[in-house]
C-alpha cells in the first residue's frame, strides 16, 4: 500500500495543507485564509484561535479532496506554524481571548519589568537572548498584568500549532525549539525555569506544554477530529514545530558555510554553527529540528519587517502610478510594475537610506523604540528610488545579522533564500549584491508544509533520516551571483547606513517616552 505524507502550515495570513507521495512529490493541496491580524492598539497583533482551526479543518479537507485513496493511506500528519503566540485556554482546552502573535509589540513596560526582577544579563545567560516584547514570556507577564479574570482561569498556556495539535488528537505538548523561542525555558538544564517562576509568580511547570522532539508521535486524529477534518481516526500527528524550523528542513542547513533566509512578512535567518552563541552575541540559539553532527546548531537572527515594508510602501505611498501602468499591460500585478521600477533604478538611490523598523526591531538591536525612517532625500528623489531603498535598506539590515553571525565564527559561504520574498529576482540580485555572496533560490519550494511532509515520513519510518529525506525531495537551486559594480557602491554606503542609524537610537528611545507621555 502506497503512503502519503501530510504537511500543515498555519502562516501570518492562511493556512496551507499539502499531501506528498513517498517519492517526494505533491499529489495535491489545499489552502484557506479567512482569520486576519487584529490590532486595537498600536502595537498590538492579536488572531483568532477558532479561525485558525476552522481554516486548518477546511485546508486540510480540501487537499484530501483531490486525492485517491484507493490502495494509499496517511502515514502521519505534521502540523506547523507560525512562531511566537501566545494562548491562553481554560481546563477544557478553549481560547479565553485572542492571541498575542508574534508581530505584537505591547509588552514592553512587561519587558522592562522582567530585565528589573531577573537581571538582563541573566536572562541572556539562561534563556539564549534578551528580553523583548516579542517572546511569549512577555506577554504572558502582560496578560497577568491586564486581564487578571482571565489569568485565573488559565489551564494551559500554547502557541497556534500546540492548539491545532490539540484540536488533532486531544494532547498538548511542544518541540524544544519553540521552547527556546519563549524565553521562560532554559537552554542549559532542558527544563521550564523554576527560578523565573519565582520572581516573576507565574507557576510555568504548571502552565507550559510539556516539551518533547519535534518528530516525536504526540497522539493520533480522534473521532471527533476525523469527522471535522477527513482524516482517518488513528491517524498519526507528530509534535511538529515552528514553521520557520520546518521550512529549513525543506532549504537544507546541513554543512559549515550555509546559511538561509526565509523571508515573507518577517525574515528569519540562520546560519550553520558547532557552537551556542557566546555570552554577548546578539543572536540567538536555535535548536535544529533534527541535529547533525556536522551542524548540532544554528545562530539565529529574527527581523521584524522584511516583505511588510513593502507592504507598508504599497499603502501608505500609494498605488496609482503602478495601476495606471497595468492597464497597459494586461496579466501583469503590480509587483511586476515594482520589479521594472527597481530595475531602471540606480544603485544607491542617489544616496537615499531606508531604515526597516517600521514595527521595531529583532536582531540585531533589539529594540522596540527604534522606528522606520527614510534619510538623504531631495528634490530629485523618485518614487522608484524610493521603492528600491526599502529593499537595499533590508538587505543593509541582513548584512548587519550575517556580520554578527561572523563574529560568532559562521564561514558562510552563501546565502539560501525561500519565502515569499524571494520571488523578486532584484531582490535577490541586490542582496547578493550586498552581501557580496552568491545567493540560491529554488526553483520550486513549498516551505513548512513540504518539510513538515519530510519530518512526517522519518517519523512514519518511510526515510530512516532527515538527510536522506532531503534528497527525496529536493528540488534544483537557481545560483544569483552579485553584480559587481553594485557591490562597489554597497560597500561604501553600508558602513554610514549603520553609523547614521545610531547617531539616531537615543533619540528614538527619548521619543517613545515623549508619544507615550502625550498618548500619541
Amino acid at each position: 500500500m502506497e503512503k502519503y505524507v501530510l504537511g500543515v502550515d498555519l502562516g501570518t495570513t492562511n493556512v496551507k495543507a499539502m499531501l506528498f507521495s513517498e517519492n517526494g512529490r505533491c499529489v495535491a493541496k489545499g489552502e484557506a485564509g479567512s482569520y486576519r491580524t487584529v490590532s486595537e492598539h498600536y502595537n498590538w497583533a492579536e488572531q483568532d484561535a477558532d479561525v485558525w482551526w476552522n481554516d486548518t479543518v477546511k485546508s486540510i479537507r480540501q487537499a484530501l479532496g483531490q486525492a485517491s485513496f484507493q490502495d494509499a493511506e496517511i502515514a502521519a500528519v505534521s502540523v506547523s506554524s507560525q512562531g511566537m503566540a501566545m494562548l491562553p485556554l481554560d481546563g477544557d482546552g478553549n481560547p479565553l481571548c485572542r492571541a498575542h502573535i508574534w508581530m505584537d509589540r505591547r509588552a514592553a513596560a512587561e519587558t522592562r519589568w522582567m530585565e528589573e526582577k531577573y537581571g538582563r544579563e541573566r536572562i541572556k545567560a539562561e534563556f539564549g537572548a534578551y528580553a523583548d516584547p516579542y517572546y511569549q514570556i512577555t506577554n504572558i507577564i502582560w496578560f497577568k498584568k491586564h486581564q487578571p479574570d482571565l489569568y485565573e482561569r488559565t489551564r494551559h498556556i500554547v502557541k497556534a500549532n500546540t492548539y491545532l495539535n490539540y484540536k488533532l488528537t486531544g494532547q498538548i505538548a511542544m518541540d524544544e525549539c519553540q521552547a527556546e523561542m519563549t524565553l521562560c525555558y532554559d537552554i542549559h538544564k532542558r527544563c521550564w525555569s523554576e527560578g523565573l517562576s519565582k520572581a516573576i509568580g507565574i507557576p510555568l511547570a504548571q502552565l507550559m506544554p510539556p516539551v518533547e522532539e519535534a518528530q516525536k508521535i504526540l497522539g493520533t486524529v480522534t473521532k471527533k477530529a476525523a469527522e471535522q477534518t477527513g482524516l482517518r481516526e488513528g491517524t498519526p500527528v507528530l509534535v511538529s514545530g515552528v514553521d520557520s524550523a520546518l521550512a529549513l528542513l525543506e532549504i537544507g542547513i546541513y554543512r559549515q558555510g550555509e546559511a538561509a533566509e526565509i523571508t515573507g512578512t518577517s525574515s528569519n535567518n540562520f546560519f550553520a554553527s558547532r557552537t551556542l552563541p557566546s555570552a554577548g552575541s546578539r543572536l540567538l540559539s536555535f535548536s535544529p529540528i533534527t541535529k547533525t553532527e556536522e551542524v548540532p546548531y544554528l545562530l539565529f537572527g529574527p527581523t521584524n519587517s522584511s516583505g511588510d515594508t513593502v507592504r507598508w510602501f504599497r499603502n501608505v505611498m500609494g498605488e496609482e502610478q503602478e495601476r495606471q501602468s497595468l492597464r497597459s499591460q494586461p496579466g501583469k500585478s503590480i509587483y511586476d510594475v515594482y520589479e521594472e521600477m527597481v530595475h531602471h533604478s540606480p544603485a544607491g538611490c542617489g544616496g537615499l537610506y531606508f531604515y526597516p523598523y517600521i514595527m521595531g526591531e529583532r536582531a540585531p538591536l533589539w529594540s522596540n523604540s527604534i522606528r522606520g525612517m527614510y534619510l538623504g532625500a531631495t528634490a530629485l528623489t523618485t518614487r522608484a528610488e524610493m521603492l528600491r531603498a526599502v529593499y537595499e535598506g533590508n538587505a543593509y539590515a541582513l548584512k548587519e545579522i550575517c556580520m554578527e553571525a561572523e563574529k560568532e565564527g559562521a564561514d558562510t559561504k552563501y546565502l539560501k533564500i525561500a519565502g515569499g520574498c524571494a520571488n523578486s529576482r532584484e531582490w535577490l540580485k541586490i542582496k547578493a549584491s550586498v552581501l557580496d555572496l552568491p545567493v540560491y533560490v529554488a526553483q520550486t519550494l513549498s516551505g513548512a508544509p513540504k518539510g513538515g511532509a519530510m519530518l512526517a515520513g522519518c517519523a512514519a519510518g518511510i526515510y530512516n533520516n532527515i538527510q536522506e529525506a532531503y534528497e527525496v525531495f529536493k528540488c534544483k537551486e537557481e545560483m544569483i551571483e552579485p553584480v559587481p559594480a553594485w557591490s562597489r557602491i554597497y560597500r561604501e554606503l553600508y558602513p554610514l547606513f549603520i553609523k547614521m542609524r545610531d547617531h539616531l537610537c537615543e533619540d528614538y528611545k527619548e521619543l517613545e517616552n515623549i508619544t507615550a507621555e502625550l498618548g500619541l
